[in-house]
């Protein structure tokens, strides 16, 4: 049984990027691609935001909101369904809704507060699932990370068998 694992979906070639590009990891598609059933999604595109569209950053007290401040999508990401049934996701590094660690969040007057952010779907993801194995693109570079990952995800999926 193949590992069901969840992507954000600009890494597998969408492009579904703010810039209405794409960031594709050749690991990803061409390496890994063949041995996992990938579950691609993007949250900023399921919330309804089109791409290209406005950056979007994170708050001090981590509300999502587009670059000028007049929207805020922080209750729209937390209406999406997390994903059931996988065994690990790839997330992309530095984004406002998927990045795991070392975002910058702002401050109401727009200055830098610190750069302790999380996405707020990868945060919720893995508040949901802690014992879910997540990497994003760029510690997929780093061979023992990225061995580990895998060695987890094809675990997880032995364990889901029959």
């Amino acid at each position: 049984m193949k590992p069901r694992v969840g992507v954000s979906s600009c890494l597998l070639g969408e492009r579904v990027r703010f810039d209405g590009g794409h960031r594709r990891q050749a690991f990803l598609t061409d390496v890994l691609g063949p041995h996992v059933d990938w579950v691609p999604f993007c949250p900023e595109m399921a919330i309804g935001l089109g791409a290209p569209r406005e950056t979007l950053r994170l708050t001090a007290a981590d509300h999502l909101i587009n670059r000028s401040g007049t929207a805020d999508h922080t209750a729209a990401m937390a209406a999406l369904a997390l994903p059931a049934q996988i065994d690990g996701y790839v997330f992309k590094a530095k984004s406002p809704s998927c990045g795991i660690r070392g975002l910058p969040r702002y401050a109401g007057d727009g200055r830098l507060a610190d750069r302790r952010g999380q996405g707020v779907y990868a945060a919720r993801l893995m508040a949901a699932f802690p014992l879910l194995p997540v990497i994003d693109e760029e510690q997929l570079a780093d061979p023992a990370l990225r061995e580990a990952f895998i060695e987890q995800i094809f675990a997880r999926a032995r364990l889901r068998e029959p």
